[in-house]
């Protein structure tokens, strides 16, 4: 039997095919694939083909079952096994190599931000995200943060042996600003704060954050194109309000929600599109410390001036309210 693989990181959100080739074009002869989730020899499920010399078998639909992408917990890097899922076919007593499949929108690129937020800013209590995929085995990370003054000073690397799959660094500010407080660093004094990812000799990824004040702002997460999560605040509040449902049941507590419009800051072009992905996201949360809540985007398009003049970007936001009883 003949096996023509899909790519590693193909996307879910499109056709996985494995081409098996080689059977008896016999109308009678009954092929059975079975369909192999993960590193069990468990079968997630199984297709039967008649006649046929070659088969195509799409496993996309099973690997969006197992696909899991939520924010992480973590600080520091590791492997987020869930964001992508090993898929391969088993025939009789052979089978096949086993293929990542992510839940990117489109296939992923190598040694690469799997994000178009080029620019961050982040307060003191925040958490935010840095994914990728390597070709890479021995990855680097380490912290520099930049005072007021503009004085670097440099934590240093921690080695990660990486495997194939998305990779997350989570960052937690609060616990970068203990660790730099045990230095002599105040975290008031904390201008930036710079995360490099070393992918092998000469490949690295740097993302900077500059350091805010604390905002009454809303902070979202939200699950991006290429399968990873960003993270933004929103700091100008427009308009909140609550609405309340009509009764199911009579004596069952009532449901409400709230909507709130929101806007950016004034943001440069490619920051503003980045962020209208949150129209199309299929996972948003409402972030409030390690709360995650997940909300509704009311939004159905985010519109600014088809130009290179910095725009900000409004939407509404509704999330469900703890059903409240009627007495």
């Amino acid at each position: 039997m003949g096996v023509r693989y899909p790519a590693d990181y193909a996307s879910a959100f499109q056709k996985v095919v494995f081409e098996l080739s080689g059977f008896s074009p016999d109308a009678d002869d009954c092929v059975a694939v079975d369909i192999m989730e993960g590193y069990n020899n468990e079968a997630s499920g199984v297709k039967y083909y008649y006649g046929h010399n070659l088969i195509e078998v799409d496993v996309s639909a099973y690997a969006r079952a197992a696909l899991k992408v939520e924010p992480v917990s973590w600080s520091g890097l590791y492997l987020a096994s869930v964001r992508s899922v090993p898929m391969s076919v088993r025939v009789g007593g052979y089978q096949s190599e086993r293929v990542l499949v992510c839940a990117a929108t489109q296939p992923l690129p190598l040694n690469t931000l799997l994000s178009n937020l080029s620019k961050r800013t982040i307060a003191l209590d925040e958490r935010d995200e840095i994914a990728f995929v390597s070709d890479e085995r021995e990855i680097v990370s380490d912290i520099t943060i930049i005072d007021r003054k503009g004085t670097e000073h440099y934590f240093g690397g921690m080695l990660f042996l990486y495997d194939k799959g998305v990779a997350v660094y989570g960052l937690d500010v609060a616990k970068v600003a203990i660790e730099a407080q045990e230095r002599g660093i105040a975290p008031e004094d904390i201008a930036q704060i710079i995360v490099g990812v070393k992918l092998g000799a000469e490949k690295q990824i740097r993302v900077t954050y500059d350091v805010r004040s604390n905002t009454n702002g809303v902070r979202l997460a939200w699950v991006n194109r290429f399968g990873a999560i960003d993270y933004y605040t929103f700091p100008n509040i427009i308009a909140s309000h609550l609405v309340a449902l009509p009764e199911d049941i009579v004596g069952e507590p009532r449901r409400s929600y709230t909507e709130c419009e929101i806007s950016s800051e004034i943001v440069p072009q490619e920051i503003a599109e980045a962020l209208a992905d949150i129209v199309t996201s299929s996972k948003v949360w409402v972030v409030e410390g390690d709360t995650y809540t997940p909300c509704e985007i009311v939004t159905d398009a985010v519109e600014w001036c088809n130009c290179s003049a910095p725009t900000a970007v409004k939407l509404v936001i509704r999330t469900q309210n703890t059903p409240q009883s009627n007495g």
